[in-house]
């Protein structure tokens, strides 16, 4: 077997792993490592592990290479300045992690790299268990899928081996892609994960995220930040892309002298890797932003062909490039608009298409024909076992949903982002692709508008608001939001004074009370911030009960909402925060009007003085 690990090196280190989880097992838990017990377990057991070494990836789709073999090293942000090498879980520290990366960034990579360290001796001498989340379906909980993976270790599943595994301290919890979690999965999953940390003491969990999403409020996880790849890194990242040295220079010499708004992007290993084969088959690093993705959308549909001289693939859909675009486009914004995952079912794919195959004039192809095309010609997608085609990474899918908007006409942008300001959670993603390849509409229907009503319904005009007003604004705007408080200690049995509580989670707040967009995550993040601030942290139950009809009992919880935090507690800082962020909104709607206004002005080249 072909790999960049070592099986026997593998099976070194886990050989006395597994002697002594199996020594240390009681009798009847025996029979549940009864594989482990048969000569070559550890050799057998390291093929296996050795499988996570093989990925597929945007710059070689067609074929698994080693990770090991391309793999750049990740460093995490500490601070504004500060940077730190991740080498190993060690470097981590001690207790649960969230891994934070944005789009691009490698945060599935860094965690398989993670999981190989521990199986070369380089990390903390504990069993890996690796999830994508993404795998799990609705209706269904993380605990089979734990299961599942131990069954894939060899061991025969028993109701109490997980918990003596977990109590042992000798494996470790490696979950990716949160973010890719079906959204009905979301609370499910947390209350598993929080279960899992509070049982077990010695269990070690971490999780790759996108930013803001629900598991980074959990008080039980620590956010590590993946660092952003910096200019020096460059000619590095690009030699793992097996590119000979003049070719990298020339590169690197393209990226430092490209306009600014393009060079900008270039901060995560995927852009990098986005824009080499965009010079690769250009020759040329596009002037501006909007051109740039467009050729970006061309070389991944024709890349390969492109390199052949005199060589053209007749796609199997019948369809031109063009149209073949056109309908991955569509394709791809139902795919986001449905909210289904990176991965579709038969039936998914086939209900997608037949709605997309609508919406693109004069075309007509048969679904196998088109998936063929995306699978085997531009390979954006990979066919799976279980009947599964997959995104070969969840921004393909957020890059061209943005491209389908960005190639509508005005009368259907406008009605996009109309939507997108009432419901902007889904569009997140697209939205911020259209930021930077719909300029001009995504100011004048998204931004102004937003921002507009957001200066408007705080007292009705744009500036000057009160103290009152900024106050009954928030309440109106979250008449749902609370603080939630749980016993530190979950075995309370007397109902003491003294027992103290925690705060444990913020909300509900419900999106679309107004339509501001992008512009309620960012109030509610600072109302997040602000309160947990001016709310007591860690009360006695004594304490809350001093407060008069404020704290609510649920259960073994008390909750305080909205309206008595404003009634019981000086919100110094929520006014203040509060003010920063209306300077920020009028600041954003001078720049978009700003930039609506030199638009707007390109129509008096048609004034009646003008020759055409």
């Amino acid at each position: 077997m072909a790999t960049g690990i070592e099986i026997t090196a593998v099976a070194k280190v886990l050989s006395p792993l597994m002697g002594e989880l199996v020594k240390g097992a009681k009798d009847g838990l025996k029979k549940s490592f009864k594989k482990w017990t048969l000569n070559n377990s550890a050799q057998t057991l390291a093929k296996k592990f050795a499988a996570a070494d093989k990925v597929k990836t945007i710059w070689s789709p067609d074929k698994e290479i080693s990770l090991t073999s391309f793999y750049h090293p990740a460093q995490v942000q500490i601070g504004e300045q500060d940077r730190a090498d991740v080498k190993s879980l060690s470097d981590l520290g001690k207790g649960n992690v969230v891994v934070e990366g944005i789009v691009g960034q490698g945060k599935s990579i860094f965690l398989r790299h993670l999981s190989l360290q521990e199986l070369n001796g380089n990390g903390s001498a504990r069993i890996p268990i690796f999830i994508e989340l993404r795998s799990l379906a609705v209706g269904k909980s993380l605990f089979p899928q734990i299961q599942d993976a131990l069954d894939k270790l060899n061991l025969c599943h028993d109701d109490s081996l997980f918990e003596y595994l977990a109590e042992s301290g000798r494996i470790v919890l490696l979950l990716d892609g949160f973010d890719e979690l079906e959204e009905s999965l979301v609370s499910t999953t947390i209350s598993e994960l929080e279960y899992l940390i509070e049982k077990f003491d010695a269990l070690q969990i971490v999780i790759t995220s996108r930013p803001r999403n629900e598991i980074q409020k959990s008080r039980h996880f620590r956010v590590i930040k993946l660092a952003s790849l910096e200019k020096a890194e460059f000619s590095k990242f690009l030699s793992k892309l097996n590119l000979g040295s003049t070719r990298i220079t020339e590169i690197v010499r393209a990226i430092g002298a490209s306009p600014s708004k393009v060079s900008e992007l270039i901060n995560t290993p995927l852009m990098l890797t986005l824009l080499v084969m965009v010079y690769e088959t250009e020759q040329q690093i596009p002037s501006e932003l909007p051109e740039f993705f467009e050729r970006l959308f061309q070389t991944v549909f024709s890349r390969h062909d492109r390199l052949k001289a005199g060589f053209y693939r007749k796609h199997h859909s019948g369809l031109s490039e063009r149209k073949l675009q056109q309908l991955f486009e569509v394709f791809c914004f139902l795919v986001v608009q449905k909210r289904l995952s990176r991965s579709l079912t038969q039936e998914q794919f086939a209900q997608v298409f037949d709605a997309a195959i609508k919406y693109v004039p004069a075309s007509s192809c048969e679904m196998e024909k088109f998936r063929d095309d995306i699978t085997k010609v531009s390979c954006l997608m990979l066919e799976e076992g279980l009947g599964l085609t997959t995104f070969l990474h969840k921004s393909i899918v957020e890059y061209f949903a943005a491209a389908f908007i960005k190639n509508s006409p005005d009368s259907v942008a406008s009605l996009f982002y109309e939507k997108a300001r009432t419901n902007f959670e889904p569009w997140r993603e697209v939205v911020i692709f259209l930021n930077r390849i719909d300029v001009y509409r995504h100011a004048k229907y998204l931004v102004k508008p937003s921002a507009e009503t957001f200066l408007k319904e705080i007292n009705g005009k744009p500036t000057g608001a009160s103290d009152s007003d900024i106050l009954a604004f928030l309440k109106n705007c979250y008449p749902t939001f609370g603080v939630t408080y749980e016993p530190i200690k979950k075995d309370i049995v007397l109902e003491s004074g003294t027992d103290q509580f925690r705060a444990s989670r913020f909300g509900t707040y419900k999106e679309g009370v107004f339509p501001i967009a992008h512009l309620f995550e960012i109030l509610t993040n600072k109302l997040v911030m602000s309160i947990s601030g001016t709310c007591p942290a860690e009360p006695v139950r004594a304490e809350m009960l001093s407060v008069p009809n404020a704290f609510i009992r649920d259960g073994n919880n008390y909750i305080i909402s909205l309206k008595n935090i404003v009634r019981d507690y000086p919100l110094v800082s929520v006014l203040k925060d509060f003010r920063a962020l209306e300077m920020l909104v009028e600041r954003s709607l001078r720049e978009a009007n700003k930039l609506i206004d030199q638009e707007d002005a390109k129509m008096q080249i048609f004034s009646a003085n003008s020759i055409i």
